[in-house]
């Protein structure tokens, strides 16, 4: 198995380190390329693997400062407010504008759309992705579908991916393996938002200094938890809990002194320093 890891790792670096060489042309990813041919399409949807290895929390593979510039690129392109994200964009003209007559290149896909906003919220760009989900919901009230987003077709599953904001916009993530919780909210100021698991489900609230979990049914089970910096003080209920705080990368990782269970109707608070 090891052998295979370092042969896996090995084709990623050199795939990874082509992608960029080949593919960036020094303002975003070209849709692909022949030789001395180009096709310089600005595709909405030329960052999705990025969009997912981060989301499922895999480490970015690519250069640091193309995918900032291609993510910047995509969203001044492509991004209208009065319509939303169109799926690609011919920015430096040429034989790429009559690939947009076609309504796939053209179109607007609600799918591709939500993950790109959720993308931006998850990328510092908390702004840019909210007026990318406002443009898709102005968008279907007017068409009145709101709850059907044609894509190739009516009810189409991609738009599903809008649960991404709501993940990105939380910073919401569990590893059930490891029993670790992330959570680094890209939304600003107070808010109250829902949480999801197989296990049960809750509701998040950022009050002030404060950042609580509540669990309302089944349980939410943690060992540890990543958060932006280390907290003053964690309690569940009025019960305060102990825990060890070290830097985890760009992060802070809170250990606790034993496996902490949150059942329904508890209330798990973190309370940051003044």
């Amino acid at each position: 198995m090891h052998g295979d890891a370092q042969r896996w790792t090995n084709t990623l670096q050199r795939a990874s380190a082509t992608f960029d060489r080949m593919l960036f042309n020094g303002d975003y990813y070209s849709l692909w390329v022949d030789g001395a041919v180009r096709n310089e399409l600005c595709m909405t949807d030329q960052l999705s693997g990025e969009w997912f290895s981060r989301m499922i929390g895999l480490p970015s593979t690519i250069s640091q400062a193309n995918l900032a510039l291609a993510v910047n690129s995509i969203f001044r392109n492509n991004f209208n407010h009065e319509f939303g994200l169109h799926n690609a964009t011919a920015p430096r003209r040429g034989p790429e504008i009559l690939a947009l007559s076609n309504l796939q290149a053209g179109g607007l896909w609600s799918g591709i759309e939500f993950a790109f906003a959720s993308f931006l919220m998850a990328s510092s760009h908390y702004a840019e992705g909210r007026q990318v989900v406002d443009a898709i919901h102005r968008r279907y009230i007017r068409a009145g579908q709101p709850w059907n987003h044609v894509e190739c077709g009516g009810h189409y599953s991609r738009a599903m991916s809008s649960w991404a904001t709501l993940l990105a916009a939380t910073g919401f993530i569990p590893d059930l393996s490891t029993g670790t919780l992330t959570l680094l909210p890209a939304a600003p100021g107070d808010f109250h938002a829902p949480w999801v698991m197989s296990s049960g489900f809750g509701t998040i609230i950022r009050a002030g200094r404060v950042l609580s979990i509540r669990c309302e049914s089944g349980r939410l089970d943690l060992r540890a938890l990543r958060i932006a910096a280390a907290p003053a003080k964690i309690r569940v209920g009025s019960e305060s809990r102990g825990f060890q705080a070290a830097p985890d990368g760009t992060v802070t990782r809170i250990t606790f002194d034993s496996p902490l269970v949150l059942t329904a109707a508890q209330t798990l608070a973190i309370e940051s320093p003044d």
